[in-house]
């Protein structure tokens, strides 16, 4: 029963349809020589002919339904492990831009100190309700201490959000906030009026930290060198004394805010005493027997300050140890120390080598529990506490974890 063409019929078809392909007889030859080609099995990988079409043809179906099905996963998966990194990519990016941000700055403050005209430059700093006039020297009269660098000013700032406390702070969790291994708790500021406090000079003479904290309420003493000689430096003597010193570019500030600090003239005073200021080099016990009397004394016979604070005073590592001695002879058990610090050679894993060099000094001193409070490329706020009866002493390193934020930012 063929066709024309030489093609079985529509009979030929049907009656091959019901033949079984066992080739047992001698229609198996007919149905062996119009069967399909066959088929790999999907469960062994063996040759399979004995199979109906339909069935191989779902088979194989399944099979590519069960690989498109795979590939789908598997990109799924390299997907998900992108998305896991790019968090990470993220916050390395806004760490490398928030340094350079911060690195033209401070190159910014740079050329200004280095451009200014050799005489005296006012500049405003705003705390509060008041806004303090700062005059200015150049670096040719009283060196880099005459000029107000951007760590006063950030410095300043945690004083009139913070106080002597400091925010919850950690590195950022999965809502951007503090809320990481090394997270620390906020702190509640001590009220400011009749707090005791001395700002170390030398990291700019100006005296405008110390200035801002006076204008919340507080008592200030301002400290400088009346030389050019950092402590800590060998060899004797007064070092050079120039006709006017940083101590002289500190009074005319504080005369220039009296209106402020007493409550004149609208500038929102708090009717304290103004700030005063005596000369310190660090370490200098004659110096700091002279210093003007506080409410407490240590048990040595100094006094006893409630809060320590200083800008960019760590850059010089030989002026450490004397630092560390002064702050030591200073102190009580309630004492805060607040230092503001510009990360100059540190990294996003690792901080600043004059930090570091700080931080192992405090461990062999035996009585600090520092905490980084803030660290903001390439802004860092150290803030320190007497280690208490039972706390752990300081080991001298902190892990930098990139990105420790606060969360009121």
């Amino acid at each position: 029963h063929v066709d024309d063409h030489g093609r079985p019929g529509r009979r030929a078809a049907a009656w091959h349809r019901r033949v079984p392909a066992s080739g047992a007889d001698a229609r198996g030859g007919f149905a062996r020589l119009h069967a399909r080609p066959p088929a790999l099995s999907p469960s062994a990988g063996l040759l399979s002919v004995n199979k109906p079409h339909a069935q191989r043809t779902k088979t194989h179906v399944g099979s590519e339904r069960y690989g498109t099905l795979m590939s789908t996963i598997m990109t799924m998966k390299r997907l998900k492990l992108k998305l896991k990194l790019l968090p990470t990519a993220a916050a390395a990016a806004r760490s490398w831009l928030t340094r350079l941000g911060h690195r033209a700055t401070d190159v910014v403050d740079v050329l200004s100190f280095s451009l200014s005209p050799f005489s005296t430059l006012r500049t405003e700093l705003v705390v509060g309700p008041s806004v303090l006039q700062i005059s200015q020297w150049p670096g040719s009269k009283v060196g880099s201490g005459g000029f107000v660098w951007d760590g006063s000013r950030r410095l300043a700032s945690h004083f009139q959000r913070h106080g002597d406390g400091c925010a919850a702070h950690g590195p950022p969790g999965r809502d951007g906030k503090g809320d990481g291994p090394s997270s620390g708790p906020a702190v509640r500021s001590r009220p400011w009026r009749g707090l005791a406090v001395l700002e170390l000079g030398a990291g700019t003479g100006t005296g405008a930290a110390g200035l801002a904290a006076s204008s919340l309420g507080a008592d200030v003493t301002l400290t400088d060198q009346a030389s050019f000689r950092y402590p800590g430096s060998e060899g004797g003597g007064d070092g050079i004394r120039p006709p006017e010193t940083l101590l002289d570019l500190m009074r005319l500030n504080v005369r220039n805010n009296a209106a402020v600090f007493e409550g004149g003239a609208g500038g929102g005073g708090t009717g304290r005493s103004r700030p005063r200021v005596s000369e310190m080099l660090w370490g200098d016990e004659e110096h700091m027997a002279r210093l003007p009397p506080t409410p407490a004394q240590t048990e040595g016979g100094y006094n006893a300050y409630d809060l320590i604070c200083g800008t960019d005073i760590l850059l010089f590592k030989t002026a450490q140890t004397a630092m560390v001695r002064s702050l030591r002879c200073l102190s009580g058990p309630s004492t805060v120390v607040i230092i503001e610090h510009t990360d100059r050679n540190g990294s996003d894993d690792d901080y600043p080598s004059d930090l570091r060099h700080f931080f192992r000094l405090l461990a062999e001193d035996g009585l600090w529990s520092p905490s980084v409070v803030r660290d903001h490329g390439r802004y860092l706020t150290l803030r320190m506490v007497r280690t208490r009866e039972g706390d752990v002493p300081f080991s001298g390193t902190i892990p930098r974890q990139m990105g420790l934020v606060e969360n009121s930012l």
